[in-house]
């Protein structure tokens, strides 16, 4: 019979996949039936092989499984190309350490355990995800520890805007349908982006609250910078 003991007990895939490669990992079957919606619907089914596109955190993955009355093997392909995804990025306040204070707490770790995390500001934490809404999800599950070790949290959606951020407020307007998007980009935070080299990871300096111009983004106009990061948030935030 097809249950957990016989699939090694209930296990998910951890860690990053990158494009083009593929991971293997042994799933619970309650596990298995939520990533294939119940491409397993018995536990006395046999399915030999099973190929579909599912959505999981961090994008958009081929999955594979090789099933019997015994035993099931899940395998995922990633995607070469991570385009079109949902940012998230965590600033981190200026007196912690925001990635040791999350990854050294074990259900923050654990929420972040699927997401292939980097550092897109110094003191920050960015990951892709799938949506505004499982963004928006994973902020909430992580308001414990942002409130205490984060500054502030932002989300980039590509069908708003490739470039800038919206705050975190916005973000769940937005999901909760509070706000459309084309209502999103007038209030805008411009932060400063120091860098000593090119290839250091930027500093994020003193914002500048102000509302977007004839459709343009105003001048940074608080420090002498060559790179900036737009924010736009709500009204209430502006204020």
């Amino acid at each position: 019979m097809l249950d957990d003991a016989s699939l090694g007990g209930p296990k998910r895939q951890r860690g990053p996949i990158q494009g083009g490669k593929r991971g293997r990992g042994r799933f619970s079957l309650p596990r298995l039936r939520f990533l294939l919606s119940k491409s397993v619907p018995d536990s006395d089914s046999f399915c030999p092989v099973y190929r579909q596109s599912r959505r999981l955190p961090g994008g958009a993955f081929t999955v594979t499984v090789a099933a019997d009355a015994d035993s099931a093997e899940i395998h995922i392909t990633a995607p070469t190309e991570s385009g079109g995804v949902t940012r998230v990025c965590i600033v981190g306040d200026p007196e912690t350490d925001l990635r040791f204070e999350l990854l050294s707490r074990e259900t923050a770790r654990e929420a972040l355990a699927t997401y292939d995390l980097d550092e897109p500001f110094e003191n920050a934490l960015g990951l892709s995800t799938v949506s505004v809404g499982a963004a928006v999800s994973l902020l909430n599950d992580l308001n414990w520890y942002l409130v205490r070790f984060a500054d502030t949290a932002w989300v980039r959606e590509p069908s708003i805007s490739d470039e800038e951020w919206l705050s975190r407020e916005l973000a769940a307007a937005v999901r909760n349908n509070q706000i459309t998007p084309a209502e999103t980009g007038e209030f805008l935070k411009i932060y400063g982006v120091e860098r000593d080299s090119p290839a250091d990871v930027g500093e994020l300096v003193e914002p500048l609250y102000a509302r977007r111009r004839d459709g343009s983004v105003p001048e940074y106009d608080l420090r002498d910078v060559e790179e900036t990061a737009v924010v736009r948030v709500t009204e209430a935030e502006f204020e």
